[in-house]
């Protein structure tokens, strides 16, 4: 056996896919929606036949009785095919027994699938109204989530000559207009995805949610009031009750022709779903018309932004960095305090880089405070903290206590400028990494959606197969119905009237 060939085996129907999509198909490119299209059709069509076979037949019928005066005739004469003129009708017991029974058996087939329609009907609506929740909660999920990403690209940084803080956004310079809308706008692409897709699929669906009611309640109320005429002998209504089956029928093997069709697309899309929720091959990027580039082009915008960032940061503490080859005292003159990284190129910087130094280096160096006229004269200057037990004066400690006189210091006016930046650098970097884990592209963001109502879409599924077969066997006993009924029209008289000559 080939390899290509074992697939096969894993998918039911596999000649198609949904849209007729090749199995790896990841553009709509690669699929055959119009010829999808009869696919589903063709699944109508047997349910489309009978009704449209039923209606004919019952015209036909109809047109023989009344205006051929055959098929049993407008009169109690004998024989079906060609009534006997002038001869009055006689019937067995067994003949008067027989539609009786026949229309007590299509009332209780009426009640049974009445009840089974209405239940299927019902928990079918249920699922679909959790589909909907879900996915709208998804959906207002990824908005909040993008819309709270767009608030953290915002961060608060520190004017050191105004000695004030102020907001600046990553995003809103004229340079990143184009990033701004596209980052706003891609919640709305999935939003777009999902109506088009799943949620229509399904709102389809719920536009015909009551008419199955009411076509199962008229059957339910029709067969019990034929099944009344028929105990009670209202044979003269018989042809009434006829009438309304007949249109009842048509309507049901219509409805059996779209339950037909919409169990395939339906099983089909849930099967995708399933195939997508345990991670085999599938469509769903496909079908959904959903462009990686939409999300994953944005990352490489968002790490370019926050280069120039990290290079503003170390090209602002770089003059400040204790120098090895001149002395500590030296060095406090020309306030080169701070203990940097060994390699610290500025130009080639990344954001994580800037994030560490806060844990591994930028604080007073040791050459500083081992030096008892340099550390002196540090605190002197307000160029290093405070003594304290900790004995550690890093970014945090000397932006609040490198002071001379009272304010801050040059070097702690730089400490407080650094610090607010990394950490604005640091909760923006953060939130990036969050929101792109899980928007960066289509099978990230159906991540968080597919697997929720991918249980719900199969609950669904098996609902509309219900009603597909209730629907059949409604159907099916809705045309033994006419048949008792146009013989009922003859037949529901008294059993005391057996073998004795009819009247008109």
């Amino acid at each position: 056996m080939e390899t290509d060939a074992w697939p096969t085996f894993q998918y039911p129907l596999p000649r198609w896919r949904l849209m007729n999509c090749d199995r790896r198909a990841q553009d709509l490119n690669d699929c055959d929606p119009e010829s999808y299209r009869s696919t589903v059709f063709v699944f109508a069509i047997p349910g489309l036949v009978v009704a449209g076979g039923v209606a004919m037949t019952v015209l036909l019928y109809l047109i023989c009785k009344y205006v051929f005066d055959c098929c049993g005739g407008r009169k109690q004469s004998p024989n079906f095919c060609c009534p006997l003129r002038g001869h009055s009708a006689k019937y067995s017991r067994e003949d008067l027994l027989r539609p009786v029974l026949l229309a007590v058996v299509v009332f209780g087939l009426c009640a049974a699938t009445c009840i089974w329609g209405c239940v299927s009907q019902h928990q079918l609506l249920s699922m679909l109204g959790e589909i909907r929740s879900i996915s709208s909660f998804a959906i207002k999920n990824l908005e909040k989530m993008n819309s709270d990403f767009l608030e953290k690209m915002t961060i608060t940084l520190y004017d050191a000559s105004k000695d004030v803080t102020y907001p600046m956004s990553l995003l809103r310079s004229k340079e990143n207009e184009d990033l701004y809308k596209e980052t706003a706008a891609r919640t709305g692409d999935v939003s777009r995805m999902l109506n088009q897709t799943v949620i229509g699929l399904f709102d389809k669906i719920v536009q015909f949610s009551w008419e199955p009611y009411v076509l199962f309640g008229v059957s339910f109320g029709v067969s019990f009031l034929g099944m009344i005429f028929a105990l009670c002998n209202c044979r003269r209504n018989s042809m009434s009750v006829f009438l309304i089956m007949a249109l009842l029928t048509v309507m049901i093997w219509g409805f059996n022709g779209i339950y037909s069709a919409s169990s395939f697309l339906v099983s089909q899309s849930c099967f995708e779903m399933t195939e997508f929720t345990e991670r085999r091959t599938n469509v769903v990027k496909a079908v959904t018309k959903c462009d990686d580039t939409r999300f994953g082009d944005q990352t490489a915008a968002f790490e370019e932004n926050f280069r120039p960032l990290s290079r503003s940061i170390c090209e602002e503490i770089k003059p400040y960095c204790y120098d090895k080859t001149i002395t500590p005292d030296m060095n406090v003159a020309q306030k080169k305090v701070f203990a940097c990284p060994t390699h610290m190129v500025c130009g080639y910087v990344t954001d994580d880089e800037v994030m560490s130094w806060v844990r591994t280096a930028l604080h007073t160096a040791p050459q500083v405070t081992q030096s008892a006229t340099a550390s002196a004269e540090a605190q002197k200057k307000g160029y290093t903290c405070v003594p304290t037990p900790e004995g550690v004066c890093d970014l945090r400690a000397c932006s609040a206590t490198c002071r001379k006189d009272g304010a801050l210091s040059d070097v702690g006016k730089t400490a407080k400028k650094a610090l607010y930046a990394i950490f604005g650098l640091a909760e923006a970097r953060s939130a990036f990494d969050t929101v792109d884990s899980q928007l960066k592209d289509c099978d990230a963001v159906f991540t968080g959606i597919i697997p929720l109502i991918e249980p719900f879409c199969q609950a669904a599924a098996k609902n509309i197969y219900n009603l597909l077969q209730c629907t059949g066997l409604l159907g099916v006993t809705l045309i033994v119905a006419l048949y008792t009924y146009g013989m009922g029209a003859k037949r529901f008289i008294p059993f005391e009237e057996a073998l004795l000559p009819q009247k008109d």
